[in-house]
């Protein structure tokens, strides 16, 4: 009996040690996953296309990112945003500054955030959120690209979030407070097994209220581009850097101001609404009671030439 019982206990230990090395293990893996995600984003070059990139306006489409790195190491940026097929906005970053056109407009821009959109992905954490964070490393695949998919949670004990936010424990504590809404308290990514690349990243609060969706789109890396790609526009409309709310209202004014603009868009707008689906519908039974009567008309008068003869 007291064999067994010892047995027993030596199982009890070997299963709680295999366990807290599988954790650990599990641990350095997502905290080394973690710290690579900055040094390999640095140099990553590409072109890529990304549906909705511009989460607050519902007709751009489409974006189309570009991304060079030099051998200096300063980074170009280039963003076309379309709506269908028509290209709507252009904004460029290189060694002079931001840039953005839009039409014939073109001026220099004081920032662009939808320029720098993708940059999110390679957002860093800092070393006490490495520390302190828990980890998942699982297996998965991002547009058949074989990634890690690594899901990094606060730790349990608010007094470690408040240490590592730097924020009072009661705003940890309450769940409803602005701190637990807006902080990204689970942060899931799914980086590259070859490039440590993260090819998409998404953010969740504390109630699992999803707080940040960004991915990579269809990309083709390291693509053979050069500082022409990013040039700074020829004829600037206006030289003080404008915002991107303040560039677009200059280009809608400039395209109003044009010669017969307005009327133009007023005809325009009339024939649309004349030759609408709903208007023809209304009309198509005057158009034949119309004809009808010409028609009439015709017959009768042919048969008053033809009784004349």
């Amino acid at each position: 009996m007291k064999n067994i019982s010892k047995f027993s206990l030596i199982l009890i230990s070997l299963v709680f040690t295999f366990s807290v090395c599988l954790a650990e293990t599990e641990y350095q893996r997502g905290k080394a996953l973690a710290g690579k995600i900055a040094p390999a984003g640095e140099k990553f070059a590409y072109i890529t296309v990304v549906d909705k990139p511009d989460p607050d306006n519902p007709d751009i489409t489409s974006g189309k990112y570009y991304r060079w790195v030099d051998d200096t190491g300063f980074v170009y940026k280039r963003v076309e945003l379309y709506a269908g097929s028509a290209c709507r906005e252009i904004y460029v970053q290189n060694k002079s500054g931001q840039y953005g056109t839009i039409g014939n407009i073109s001026a220099p821009m004081l920032e662009v955030l939808i320029l720098s959109r993708l940059d999110l992905l390679f957002r860093e954490f800092n070393e006490i959120e490495i520390l302190f964070s828990k980890y998942v490393v699982e297996e998965d695949r991002y547009r058949d690209i074989p990634c890690y998919k690594l899901t990094i949670s606060d730790p349990a004990d608010p007094i470690l979030v408040a240490g590592m936010s730097q924020i009072s424990i009661d705003q940890v504590k309450a769940p409803n407070s602005d701190f637990n809404r807006q902080r990204p308290a689970r942060r899931v990514l799914w980086i590259g097994k070859r490039d440590n690349v993260v090819y998409a990243r998404k953010h969740y609060n504390r109630q699992g209220r999803l707080l940040l969706a960004v991915e990579i789109g269809k990309l083709e890396k390291s693509p053979d581009l050069s500082p022409a790609l990013f040039p700074v526009p020829e004829n600037l409309s206006v030289t003080t850097p404008l915002f991107r709310y303040d560039l677009q209202r200059l280009a809608q004014s400039a395209a109003l101001s044009r010669p017969n603009a307005g009327q133009s868009s007023m005809w325009t707008n009339f024939a649309n609404r004349i030759f609408s689906a709903k208007i023809i519908d209304v009309l198509s039974p005057v158009f034949v009671g119309i004809a009808l009567i010409l028609f009439a008309v015709i017959v009768r008068i042919k048969w008053k030439e033809k009784r004349r003869k």
